[in-house]
């Protein structure tokens, strides 16, 4: 059980901790500086990692919608949705030894979860997809109000929190915007991408009813609306790509269409009770375990393969402040964004709850630049930082924030 939040952490995929070997791993974590993991059990996509500190899989592909734990079949009985566990990991349990090692040593440790983005189950079960405003079901997000969908996420909860009794549920995608920022041919219009980043299937149709709205007139104005950007030469739309990656023209459009605007509420709120509704389900199975909410910078364009915009996902760090534990804020870019963002985001919460931000120890960042990352969140509003991620690391990443987290804790 958490009593006061970690304040320093990782993140790890599980592929390094069981081929380094997992109580090695956890103890060079501790001795690192991290009181917290958060060990990825589950990615949406085939993410491919290249890990310089892995002498035996240097180069390798995630299995995309495969459990990184072993899954329990009773907590999935009631769904036709059923979970794989990933072939690649089966020797060690992962999970099951980051608990137990993570409570020998004194460190806690988090079940990060994609909740409703998963290739293989949208792929496999189409119609649990998202359903777009042409009745196409998506390829990889999920409808988060399939109660297929909603009680196959259920199972995994279950299973991270009753029978391996982590920490906190670290929860991420809830929902993610649908359409990408460009397409196969290029970019993609912005109003087009709005209409075309929802669900209009029938449990989001009963679900918006429930709350008073109407989906279907929602849906024809939509419609009405893609016609319209679809009209726009595409070579016209790739010309102005600079100027169409942001979203100047949305404020207007929300303003000249009442539709449009009450689609955005209607995510909003859901996302909100939802969220709510499943921390509650936490705390009802093990006293103590926490919920997170990994949410995309308020500002920046998101750092994944979709470039998800944060206030079409319906991720307002306000709105949901009070129904979670901590939001986890992913900002992957330079000091003065990470500045700016986390500053956005400890505004909007306001103290209702802990900020914890994300962090990059990867990529172009260098092992001199990532503390003064983390240094900048820390002096915005940021209550913990997590560095992204303990996999990717090179030994001169590990030896600076080694002595980074020491100064810091001295």
């Amino acid at each position: 059980m958490i009593k006061d939040h970690p304040k320093f952490s990782c993140l790890s995929f599980p592929v390094l901790p069981h081929d380094l070997g997992l109580e090695r791993t956890m103890t060079h974590m501790k001795e690192i500086g991290f009181e917290h993991l958060m060990l990825c059990c589950g990615i949406y996509a085939g993410y491919r990692l290249v890990m310089p500190r892995n002498k035996k899989r240097a180069v390798y592909s995630l299995e995309e919608g495969m459990q990184y734990y072993r899954p329990n079949e009773e907590h999935y009985r009631d769904t036709p949705i059923k979970p794989v566990a990933t072939s690649d990991l089966a020797k060690v349990d992962t999970l099951e030894g980051a608990v137990r090692y993570g409570r020998e040593l004194g460190m806690t440790v988090g079940a990060w979860l994609p909740l409703f983005a998963n290739g293989r189950v949208a792929k496999q079960h189409p119609e649990a997809a998202i359903q777009n405003l042409y009745g196409s079901p998506d390829r990889l997000f999920l409808c988060y109000n399939n109660p297929d969908v909603l009680e196959f996420v259920r199972g995994m909860v279950r299973d991270v929190v009753l029978d391996y009794g982590v920490d906190v549920v670290e929860t991420d995608k809830i929902p993610q915007t649908v359409l990408e920022i460009s397409a196969f041919a290029g970019r993609i219009d912005p109003i087009l991408r709005f209409v075309g980043s929802f669900c209009f299937c029938r449990h989001c149709k009963a679900k918006a009813a429930e709350l008073g709205f109407d989906l279907a007139a929602m849906k024809r104005r939509a419609r009405a609306l893609a016609e319209g950007s679809l009209r726009i030469p595409p070579h016209i739309v790739n010309r102005l790509s600079d100027d169409l990656q942001g979203d100047a023209d949305m404020p207007l459009l929300l303003l000249d269409e009442p539709l449009m605007y009450d689609m955005l509420r209607l995510r909003h709120l859901t996302v909100r009770e939802y969220l709510k509704g499943l921390r509650k389900e936490v705390r009802a199975m093990r006293k103590g375990t926490q919920l997170s909410a990994t949410f995309v910078p308020p500002q920046k364009i998101g750092h994944d393969s979709t470039q998800p915009r944060s206030w079409l996902c319906g991720q307002s760090y306000k709105n949901v402040a009070d129904v979670v534990d901590f939001i986890n804020g992913v900002v992957h870019w330079e000091r003065d964004v990470v500045a700016y963002d986390t500053r956005l985001a400890a505004n909007a919460i306001a103290g209702r709850c802990r900020l914890d931000l994300h962090v990059p120890a990867y990529g172009r960042f260098s092992p001199e630049e990532t503390p003064q990352l983390a240094e900048a969140a820390l002096a915005n509003g940021a209550d913990s930082v997590s560095f992204f991620c303990y996999d990717l690391m090179t030994d001169d990443m590990i030896a600076s924030l080694k002595s980074w987290i020491a100064a810091q804790k001295s």
